[in-house]
């Protein structure tokens, strides 16, 4: 069943989703993360849907007991010992709440949507976070959010 937006956006002449497209997705299928136990953030579904060219990195959000598990892999790094680990390289983000909106993984779980069997954050939730950073970078997704959600 597709999604309300993926409709929308096929109304839109958006039809290539592809998820492969995002960068660092492979991550997700290398430390084991159940797709149904991650919430991807920030520029994931814009490159999803193929409205920009390259997203910089990956940051998910996951349920606090997964992201205990986490923690422990080598590949990983806690940063400044809150609950945000990455991979060396620093492309792949993972959380355990979404801080910036104080949102739990469960809350943001419900206020996702399922893009090819991943969830994303969804158009509205990612709308009030690049309102609320406001940063020189996130008004080019505040439009896209416009436009195409």
């Amino acid at each position: 069943m597709l999604s309300t937006y993926h409709l929308f956006l096929e109304n839109k002449n958006i039809k290539k989703v592809n998820v492969n497209n995002i960068n660092y997705i492979e991550c997700i299928e290398k430390y084991n993360i159940p797709k149904d136990q991650c919430v991807l953030v920030g520029s994931a579904l814009f490159r999803a849907y193929g409205l920009i060219k390259e997203n910089d990195d990956l940051d998910i959000v996951v349920s606090s007991k997964l992201f205990s598990q986490l923690k422990n892999h080598n590949d990983f790094h806690q940063k400044e010992n809150i609950g945000t680990l990455k991979t060396f390289n620093s492309k792949f983000e993972i959380l355990n709440t979404f801080n910036i909106l104080d949102m739990s993984f469960p809350e943001l779980k419900r206020n996702s949507i399922k893009v090819q069997g991943y969830l994303f954050a969804s158009p509205q939730v990612l709308l009030k976070m690049y309102q609320k950073l406001n940063r020189p970078k996130d008004q080019e997704k505040i439009k896209l959010i416009n436009k195409y959600f």
